[in-house]
């Protein structure tokens, strides 16, 4: 009877061992289920990020669709009455076109417009009165001023154009019979582009320059009553222009007082220019040394080109002169004179009070048998 008990309590404890067996495998076996749903967090977290992602690029689609705003056309006087309300109302990259007609107008160009006539001699401006002290037009940066006729401006105002500190292209204008300037230029920032103009008639000169680079490319300038160009502390470009007929010189070249000789400067580049019957000589250069090259001079009774201290270099031009000296040549300048072509009815061809100036290879056509004297 005790063995029997003895077994039965046997059992008891090994079923119970089972069981406990049981359960904490069962525990194990859900704890290792926890890191695997926890990773699953990750996941769903880089879900988020993609989409953000998302943003960026919505964002980018702003400028594209402000980038494909047109520019617009306003027409004058279809649109506006008048030339300023049209520039008023326009924005950069807009054209403001200008019907054939005549238009008493002070006008003040903004940034990016271009302003285009119906012609030269078919859109035509002159001031509102004649003794206001305004240019009849006023430049601004990268703007086009082009196919108009501009005259009669007053003489209390600078020029008939003002380009102060700013950087226009003006082309294929008539500037005439203005009381002052045709076009002044003004500060060393501005570096305007003139070309394909005819510029005449003018009180002063047709395009003045002091302070300023610019390009000057292609125009025509004559009658004017001072010179045809005049570049005053100047770093002008001047190619490819016709000027003859003006009651001063061709090109005056000089400095004012904010600079020397000596001072490191950029200079003139004058090249390829016809430059003929300018009452007082073709080109002047006074305290500054342009680039005289590849030009075609020719007058009567002035000296084609004149120089005052000056160290130009002048070269593979062709020159003509019947009465003075093609080229006179100061004690104070030392140029470098060569390859020049020098043709006339003249005594002396190169008259030179400078001992350092260099006089090489020049070809000399003349019916008198001077040659370079040297004093």
């Amino acid at each position: 009877m005790r063995k029997c008990s003895l077994s039965y309590l046997s059992v008891f404890f090994l079923l119970g061992f089972v069981f406990l067996l049981c359960s904490t495998t069962e525990c194990l076996a859900k704890a290792t289920d926890a890191p695997a749903k926890v990773t699953d967090v990750p996941a769903k977290i880089t879900d988020v990020q993609a989409h953000a992602t998302d943003v960026p690029a919505k964002a980018t689609d702003v400028p594209a669709k402000i980038a494909d705003i047109p520019a617009k056309t306003i027409n004058v006087p279809a649109d506006f009455p008048t030339i300023q309300e049209a520039i008023n109302s326009a924005s950069a990259g807009d054209t403001v076109k200008v019907a054939e007609g005549k238009y008493r107008e002070n006008i003040y160009m903004r940034e990016g417009i271009n302003l285009i006539g119906a012609g030269a001699g078919k859109s035509m401006v002159k001031p509102v009165d004649d003794t206001t002290k305004k240019p009849i037009v006023t430049t601004a940066d990268h703007c086009l001023l082009e196919g108009f006729t501009f005259l009669a401006g007053s003489k209390k105002s600078p020029a008939a154009i003002l380009v102060n500190n700013t950087s226009p292209t003006i082309r294929n204008n008539v500037i005439k019979r203005n009381q002052t300037v045709g076009i002044f230029i003004k500060s060393e920032k501005a570096d305007p582009l003139i070309e394909h103009n005819r510029i005449y008639k003018n009180k002063y000169c047709g395009i003045k320059a002091a302070s300023s680079g610019s390009r000057i490319i292609a125009n025509e300038l004559f009658e004017n009553y001072g010179p045809g160009i005049s570049l005053m502390d100047a770093f002008s470009i001047v190619e490819k222009n016709y000027i003859y007929k003006n009651k001063d010189t061709g090109i005056t070249i000089g400095v004012g007082q904010i600079r020397k000789l000596s001072d490191e400067f950029r200079e003139p580049f004058i090249n390829n220019n016809n430059i003929e019957d300018n009452k007082a000589g073709g080109v002047t250069a006074e305290n500054s040394s342009p680039s005289i090259i590849a030009n075609t001079i020719s007058n009567k009774g002035k000296p084609t080109i004149l120089l005052f201290a000056s160290n130009s270099v002048i070269k593979d031009n062709v020159l003509t002169s019947n009465g003075p000296p093609a080229i006179r040549i100061n004690a104070t300048s030392s140029p470098i004179v060569e390859n020049n072509i020098i043709n006339g009815t003249l005594r002396f061809s190169i008259m030179s009070d400078s001992r350092t100036a260099r006089i090489r290879n020049n070809t000399i056509n003349s019916k008198w048998a001077g040659g370079a004297p040297i004093k």
